[in-house]
């Protein structure tokens, strides 16, 4: 059984530094976009965070790397279905009866990933989400409390056109590993990019200082098939504030959908079947 050398004193600074300067990094380019954020009117809708490492899941991130110093890439296809129902963003009655169920229906997306792996501990990388077709219908405005009367609020959607999405910038670590890989810990530091900026009325960016620190785990009673690889990830995404119509009631219409930070927790486990893959 192999011995997996113990990360120097060194390395760890170095680490630390790298995750201190991408905190700043995201920091610098939230502020950059500061005027752009004070015309956002929507938000990133797409739920799912893919990972984009060689060795992770569709949704879980692992504290797994790859022995050689390894550049990755790759090009996920997503589709979601019935993301954004009407009765989310409005509560108002004849709006909802004049109004499809579902203010959007579907999107198709593409995510770009690409990074490297060093010192079979660190991962570099980044995710580059992109909305290349959006469909659904703006709901009727029969009354003011329909936050997409333009007469009364600001909120408007447009999905018309593809819409960039931020892009997310990941510095991971593993801290901790058995000498046989049957479990390890590790913890990451992702920032948003506000390259979706410019898609201020259909869904595309949060545009603005989005951060999110995460804790990862995984552990395999036995090595060896069947038994899976179970993963848990525990994070606190925090997300810029934003909403549509007046959740906050300070117009005197309380309706609406707001959107903020938020915890995420995600269980799972992977099945390898040949080869560890």
């Amino acid at each position: 059984m192999r011995q997996i050398p113990t990360p120097k004193k060194p390395l760890v600074k170095w680490v630390a530094r790298t995750l201190a300067a991408l905190l700043a990094g995201g920091a610098a380019l939230a502020a950059a976009g500061g005027d752009a954020q004070a015309q956002q009117t929507t938000f990133h809708l797409d739920r799912l965070e893919v990972p984009g490492a060689p060795d992770d899941g569709l949704v879980l991130f692992r504290p797994e790397t790859q022995r050689l110093q390894t550049f990755y890439a790759q090009l996920g296809l997503g589709l979601s279905v019935d993301p954004l129902r009407t009765a989310n963003i409005t509560q108002d009655p004849s709006t909802l009866r004049a109004s499809p169920t579902n203010a959007v229906n579907t999107q198709l997306l593409t995510y770009l990933s690409a990074g490297f792996e060093l010192f079979d501990r660190l991962t570099l990388g980044f995710t580059f989400p992109v909305t290349w077709e959006q469909a659904g219908t703006v709901p009727a405005a029969p009354s003011i409390s329909n936050p997409f009367n333009q007469s009364v609020t600001q909120t408007t959607f447009n999905l018309g056109t593809p819409a960039a999405g931020d892009t997310r910038i990941d510095g991971r670590y593993t801290f901790a590993r058995a000498d046989d890989r049957s479990w390890a810990f590790g913890g990451q530091l992702s920032v948003w990019a506000p390259t979706g900026g410019g898609s201020l009325t259909n869904f595309g960016g949060d545009n603005g200082f989005r951060w999110m620190p995460m804790v990862t785990g995984e552990w395999r009673p036995i090595q060896r098939f069947p038994w899976p690889i179970f993963i848990a990830n525990s994070g606190v995404d925090f997300r810029p504030l934003a909403s549509i119509g007046d959740p906050g009631n300070q117009t005197g219409n309380r309706s609406g959908l707001g959107i903020g930070p938020e915890w995420l927790l995600a269980v799972g486990a992977l099945l390898p079947i040949a080869g560890d893959k």
